[in-house]
């Protein structure tokens, strides 16, 4: 099984096994996803990323395909894992800028921080 560690926004590497065959979701796993990611409620995936993604801890959503349950959330978590696996994060940061206030930029950037230095002790 395959995490995704976010917070500490290193580059998941989601991408090397996300084009892998992956083994089908479990019943209902595609609604979890759905609500999880706010898929259907005109968010997208960039908006997604740019307000929430730092606050996933960990995520193995990506271990499972969702084609057969759920094209669209197979769609919607194809693109968010090219956003979060996308090295220097150009995408993720310019969603950011926007989708974000510059205020709402400040506190993920502090949130950020925080959770750093509580992983790290310093």
């Amino acid at each position: 099984m395959h995490t995704i560690y976010l917070y500490d926004e290193q580059p998941c590497s989601c991408g090397a096994y996300f084009s892998e065959g992956r083994p089908p979701s479990h019943p209902g796993m595609a609604a979890v996803q759905r609500e999880l990611f706010h898929i259907g409620s005109g968010m997208s995936p960039d908006e997604w990323a740019a307000r929430y993604s730092h606050q996933v801890g960990a995520w193995s959503g990506a271990n499972h395909s969702y084609a057969d349950e759920d094209p669209e959330v197979e769609s919607w978590v194809a693109e968010l894992l090219a956003i979060l696996g996308e090295p220097g994060f150009h995408r993720l940061r310019r969603a950011r800028t926007d989708y974000l206030t510059p205020e709402e930029r400040a506190e993920i950037e502090r949130e950020i921080g925080e959770m750093i230095e509580s992983s790290t002790g310093l």
